[in-house]
């Protein structure tokens, strides 16, 4: 269910633009975001990042903000129908802050 709420809201607010581009690294934000463990899922995210490098970072980066952004917005327009899960804006939230640690890093 967590999955399918943030997916919705990634259809819902994102860039219809940029929904055609999403591609692997939605994919692997939406596995993250599975991961039940924190441990697990930060080890799989810096996985991810020392494979992939800094260009894959930003393209996490750029969707994980989005997705905060839209749970944001949602919270501001709820009429009642939206649920906003919590456990899941804070599983974004620590995977946004690990983007932004990489980042830094390597910048």
């Amino acid at each position: 269910m967590k999955l399918a709420g943030f997916i919705y809201l990634v259809v819902t607010f994102g860039n219809k633009n940029e929904w055609k581009n999403l591609g692997e690294g939605a994919l692997v934000l939406g596995q993250l975001v599975g991961y039940d463990d924190k441990s697990e899922r930060i080890a799989v995210l810096e996985g991810a990042l020392a494979v992939r490098g800094v260009k894959f970072a930003k393209e996490l980066s750029s969707l994980t903000k989005e997705a905060l952004d839209g749970f944001k917005e949602a919270s501001v327009a709820r009429s009642g129908s939206i649920v906003i899960d919590e456990e899941l804006v804070e599983r974004l939230k620590e995977i946004d802050d690990r983007l932004n640690g990489f980042l830094d890093w390597n910048n």
